[in-house]
């Protein structure tokens, strides 16, 4: 495939120790299952926006939403995402913010997470959604 376009180049990753990345998921094989959760790159540093910023309170206050959110949709139990959380929590307090900023936003969010999921239960209409991917001759990866 690299030969369609000189400008961008495709590679392959194979999966080490049943693991595979893919952006910021990881996705690990357990017999059967596979399981996902948030993948941090060895180069991570935990550097976010720090409470002492001059950016608003505001800007600040969404990062940890956003954080947690992500960690939600991409944490395949509910283990995974109180480790994560877990971890935003240390990472926040070391880029200052307050503890009890970071536990009132983190319970708030998690308490619409379980509303949220009380909901979706209650929803019975389930949608089937098929995707097709195209086939490039002798370009797909076997």
């Amino acid at each position: 495939m690299n030969s369609l376009e000189a400008s961008i180049k495709f590679t392959v990753e194979v999966q080490q120790t049943n693991k595979i990345s893919l952006l910021d998921v990881m996705i690990e094989r357990q017999d059967s299952l596979l399981i996902s959760y948030v993948y941090h790159k060895p180069t991570d540093t935990g550097l976010y926006l720090k409470w002492t910023s001059n950016q608003p309170k505001q800007y600040k206050i969404n990062l940890i939403k956003c954080l947690c959110n992500r960690a939600v949709k991409l944490c395949s139990s509910e283990l995974l995402l109180r480790n994560e959380l877990d971890h935003y929590r240390k990472t926040f307090l070391a880029n200052g913010y307050p503890p009890d900023v970071i536990k009132k936003r983190m319970r708030k969010f998690v308490l619409n997470k379980n509303k949220n999921n009380n909901n979706m239960q209650q929803a019975t209409n389930v949608e089937t959604i098929f995707i097709s991917m195209r086939h490039y001759c002798d370009y797909s990866i076997t």
